[in-house]
């Protein structure tokens, strides 16, 4: 293997290490942001517990005070804020990481960051001189497709593993009613993110092919 042939290896692998760096920075930013929102969702879940507690504390030394209806009506009331509400500490921290972790991962590896990376690559030619416009077509379509796709199958995903996180940690229902919803607004997103690079891409490739 020659001089040039080694060095244009280990630039490869260096900027195949730094895209891969950048990746993953990207994917932990994407998987802090939505724990960072779990954390603050569930604090203020916390805080309306720990209000109503509070409250019914003050309630019960001043039940004597109040006509017995009345009481009988804010305590049941009070209580039933505070068991749809009452998680503990662990079970905060547990949720926030959870949901950290299945966003962070689950972006790496299918959808926004993979797409992203795609659009940023400049390229090549060589298969492509001797396309006809309809098959450019084809295939541009075909791009704009899986990568959609796999924006459909990120953002159900992380939605499906945020559900079994929080039925496991907070004990709340696990209800998949939303998923066609976060599916259609994956789908619209993904389109519109991902068809103009493709379709920019495609063209300029034709264009810069047309003489052949």
């Amino acid at each position: 293997m020659g001089v040039g042939s080694s060095l244009g290896l280990g630039l490869g692998l260096t900027q195949k290490g730094a895209t891969s760096a950048a990746s993953w920075a990207t994917a932990t930013m994407f998987g802090l942001s939505s724990g960072g929102a779990k954390n603050a969702e569930l604090t203020t879940q916390q805080g309306r517990a720990t209000l109503a507690q509070n409250q019914l504390d003050y309630l019960e030394s001043n039940k004597h005070k109040m006509d017995p209806q009345v009481y009988k009506n804010q305590k049941m009331e009070l209580e039933g804020i505070i068991a749809e509400n009452y998680i503990t500490d662990f079970q905060r921290r547990g949720s926030v990481f959870s949901t950290a972790l299945i966003e962070g991962t689950i972006t790496r590896f299918f959808g926004t960051i993979p797409n992203a990376g795609k659009l940023l690559k400049i390229p090549s030619n060589a298969g492509n001189l001797f396309r006809g416009n309809w098959s450019a077509l084809a295939s541009g379509a075909k791009q704009i497709a899986l990568r959609t796709a796999g924006e459909v199958f990120e953002e159900t995903s992380i939605e499906f593993g945020t559900m079994l996180a929080d039925m496991a940690w907070l004990d709340r229902d696990f209800d998949i009613s939303q998923l066609d919803d976060v599916a259609i607004s994956a789908i619209i997103m993904g389109g519109s993110m991902n068809g103009p690079g493709v379709a920019y891409s495609t063209i300029m490739t034709q264009v810069a092919n047309s003489e052949f």
